[in-house]
């Protein structure tokens, strides 16, 4: 998608937009595609963003929503949005925040310029009444992808699941089936490189966590599926009891990789961090510092 510059002809430049033109390979925000463009990669560029405290937490006790962003950063939040083919959460941010995941600057932007919302639920527990199908009803927003475990047609155990399968299809969601890893998690990576992630996820993807997926983005093995982080620290603390921002590591789950620091500034009272993934021996691509 093309940055949205909503300033006037002439006005001072707007300190989102000259963030993200700074960080950004050109090619994610120039549209329609020149000619001369390089064939784009063979999975989308991905940005992992959360918001967290000082103390590393992203929610309160028991995932609890907290407004940690302030209105500057949050603006930067929808500047992302709008910037990135497709945005995708975890079912415990559907089930805890029944978030919208639309653009809004500050008014909801034109259906062209909102993110393809995918969740990622093995267990279907997506509500069909949740905001991001009944957007999708009204046609604010895009139709919804749901990642889940493969289910078996046949099996007993899964009998429950094809259930809300149905339900959630004939609430307008479209399901992906992926064969879960050796933790029982659904790998991101499968996602990326499914035969129709072109069509689903286009050439930018947008994580917005929680804190499952945060870990599981980070701890992916090399080349990596993350091109960049974005991370905004707000001045507050919640305390121990707090969920952080980096769930534990499973056994047998890689470790994180090195965080190359690109570009720190503040924004109203928070202060955002891009940092990118480094593998030792891996060249990715990056945007510019």
């Amino acid at each position: 998608m093309q940055f949205n510059d909503p300033r006037p002809t002439g006005g001072p430049p707007v300190p989102a937009l000259a963030l993200l033109a700074a960080v950004y390979p050109p090619h994610l925000s120039d549209l329609p595609t020149p000619p001369s463009t390089p064939v784009r990669p063979a999975r989308p560029f991905v940005t992992l963003t959360y918001a967290q405290s000082l103390d590393g937490k992203i929610a309160g006790p028991g995932g609890t929503q907290l407004q940690l962003s302030g209105p500057e950063s949050m603006r930067l939040t929808h500047h992302l949005r709008v910037l990135h083919d497709s945005i995708l959460v975890g079912v415990g941010t559907v089930l805890n925040d029944d978030p919208q995941l639309t653009a809004r600057l500050p008014s909801l932007l034109p259906l062209s310029q909102q993110p393809r919302p995918v969740i990622l639920d093995s267990s279907l527990r997506t509500p069909p009444t949740c905001k991001l199908l009944v957007n999708a009803q009204r046609g604010i927003s895009h139709g919804v992808t749901i990642v889940h475990r493969a289910l078996s047609a046949t099996s007993e155990e899964d009998e429950d699941l094809r259930r809300r399968a149905a339900d959630l299809e004939r609430a307008g969601a479209r399901l992906i089936p992926l064969e879960p890893d050796e933790h029982g998690l659904l790998p991101l990576s499968a996602l990326l490189s499914h035969p129709h992630a072109s069509h689903l996820l286009g050439r930018s993807l947008m994580v917005e966590g929680g804190a499952r997926i945060i870990a599981s983005c980070l701890a992916a093995p090399p080349p990596g599926i993350v091109d960049l982080v974005i991370v905004t620290v707000a001045p507050v603390l919640v305390g121990e009891d707090g969920v952080s921002a980096v769930a534990p590591r499973k056994a047998g789950q890689g470790a994180p990789p090195r965080l190359e620091h690109v570009r720190t500034e503040l924004f109203g009272q928070d202060s955002v961090v891009v940092v990118r993934p480094v593998y030792e021996g891996v060249e990715g691509e990056g945007g510019a510092a």
